[in-house]
């Protein structure tokens, strides 16, 4: 075990000891956050049939409606990955604590949990990262989706 004062090891687990906790709370507000583009970007796929209704529909706007509903199912599966990756790490918990930990002083316990601690936050960094690199591209697809439908709304009033 590193040499480590009992005040630096107390104030590392004071200030780290609820972290993982926290990344799995934002990874369920980001989850929230992909709900609401797909239910967004559901409403403006439904609103692209108003185009159909407004008679005949241009070529060309038939092709950017194409194109925005590719975006959108291409947006949702991205949401779904995303939202998937929902295993986060926490910390020891108290049955591994006393089946593993019991015989060991409170400094050594304190170390394995910081050390503990550590590992979890660096695996579910790597987690949150694949989270929101999902839901940017599900975004960013579904903006190209909402551009698609405004544009074909403007080629077929134009027409």
């Amino acid at each position: 075990m590193a040499t480590i004062t009992e005040a630096t090891l107390d104030f590392i687990y004071e200030h780290t000891k609820s972290a993982t906790e926290a990344q799995e709370a934002n990874g369920v507000a980001l989850d929230g956050k992909g709900f609401q583009l797909m239910t967004a970007a559901s409403i403006v796929v439904g609103i692209s049939g108003l185009v159909t209704q407004m008679g005949t529909v241009p070529k060309m706007a038939g092709y950017l409606l194409l194109g925005a509903v590719i975006s959108f199912i291409l947006s949702a599966l991205l949401t779904l990955l995303g939202v998937r990756i929902s295993r986060f790490r926490t910390s020891l918990q108290a049955d591994v604590l006393w089946q593993e930990y019991w015989n060991l002083e409170p400094k050594e316990i304190k170390h394995a949990l910081v050390d503990d601690i550590s590992k979890a936050y660096e695996y579910n960094k790597r987690k949150m990262f694949q989270k929101a690199s999902f839901l940017r591209w599900a975004f960013i697809l579904s903006s190209v989706e909402v551009a698609l439908v405004g544009a074909a709304f403007v080629i077929a009033i134009l027409s």
